[in-house]
């Protein structure tokens, strides 16, 4: 919410909902006003449990509406990993093949292509990247690449 919406909430004795672990409502009719607090994109609420203490919400934490508070509950930052698979060079001569996805989103394939000289190509779904002779160590020249592409450190 904008700190203007929060003020206004808070003169009219409305209630906001804040995210925790879930939805909570903070009625502004049940709170007295000299113990709330608006500075710095926070709402701060003294508290007095035996002691003073303040529970704290940033703005953007704080929604009009139940429905909006559970939305940002369960939709917001949500992150992805995604991870390079590793092969070994053994695994690499069973599988003949390595697909990810590239820094750009591009589908990327290192395999071996069996034909007259077996070889390792480095392709993705527009064009083919590089070349090697079938060996340990160009495989792992290939795999170096892969990560490159991985990471967008072309």
């Amino acid at each position: 919410m904008k700190r203007e919406e929060i003020e206004k909430a808070i003169e009219k004795g409305e209630s906001v909902w804040v995210v925790t672990n879930e939805p909570e409502i903070l009625d502004f009719k049940k709170i007295n006003k000299r113990d709330i607090h608006l500075e710095d994109g926070q709402l701060e609420i003294d508290t007095y449990y035996g002691e003073l203490s303040s529970d704290i919400y940033q703005f953007e934490e704080l929604f009009k509406t139940k429905a909006e508070a559970e939305h940002y509950l369960h939709h917001a930052n949500i992150s992805r990993t995604e991870t390079l698979p590793l092969l070994t060079w053994e695994e690499f001569l069973e599988e003949k093949e390595i697909e990810f996805t590239d820094i750009n989103g591009v589908l990327t394939w290192l395999y071996i292509v069996e034909n007259n000289t077996p070889n390792i190509q480095l392709e993705n779904r527009y064009e083919k990247l590089k070349m090697w002779d079938l060996t340990e160590a160009n495989f792992y020249k290939a795999y170096d690449e892969c990560v490159k592409l991985f990471k967008g450190d072309v």
